[in-house]
């Protein structure tokens, strides 16, 4: 992808210029974003770095990629909301909903799944509130990846017939910008 040195700087292969960018070099310590990562993107990249006299210092890290989940939401009447969130990824996503505890739950799906043909799998859910006159409350939609549990949250909150929607991500790489870094000393 790139190679960084003191002798020649930073250099990108042209195949990745524009997409790959240097978020820090230095000969002990260097970091790369891939802007606008794919499922082809996901791989284990090795970092190589030569130091002279010991010789060749092998690294490496892996990408994961995750997909920026959508929660939709319908107002079905004065009072009934409808939300829906799906979030596509490999394994499985699974969704659950946190809800106030003076929400009332008209209906709430179990999570669906749909096979894509790149591997990947979509999972959907959907719960539908009652919201009396001027209820004000937080609705989240709370994603886990696989084994990794990586949990985001959207808020949304009704208040007296208007939607105002606030996106709050809570941990984890649902974006599509990654950064790979690796440190020749200070291994994790």
């Amino acid at each position: 992808l790139a190679t960084f040195s003191h002798r020649f700087g930073q250099e990108v292969n042209a195949v990745y210029r524009g997409k790959v960018e240097f978020t820090r070099a230095a000969l002990n310590s260097t970091a790369i974003r891939l802007r606008s990562a794919s499922w082809e993107d996901e791989s284990c990249y090795i970092c190589l770095f030569h130091i002279y006299p010991e010789g060749s210092k092998r690294r490496h890290t892996c990408l994961k990629v995750t997909g920026e989940p959508p929660v939709l939401h319908d107002q079905l009447s004065d009072h009934l909301h409808a939300f829906s969130c799906s979030a596509t990824g490999k394994p499985a996503p699974s969704i659950h909903w946190e809800l106030p505890p003076n929400a009332a739950v008209e209906n709430q799906t179990e999570t669906s799944t749909n096979r894509n043909p790149d591997g990947t799998v979509t999972s959907s859910r959907s719960v539908t509130l009652r919201a009396p006159p001027l209820w004000s409350g937080g609705v989240y939609c709370v994603l886990n990846q696989g084994t990794v549990h990586i949990s985001f949250s959207l808020l949304l909150t009704v208040a007296s017939s208007s939607l105002i929607i606030i996106i709050i991500i809570i941990s984890g790489s649902w974006s599509s910008h990654q950064i790979l870094a690796s440190s020749l000393f200070n291994q994790t």
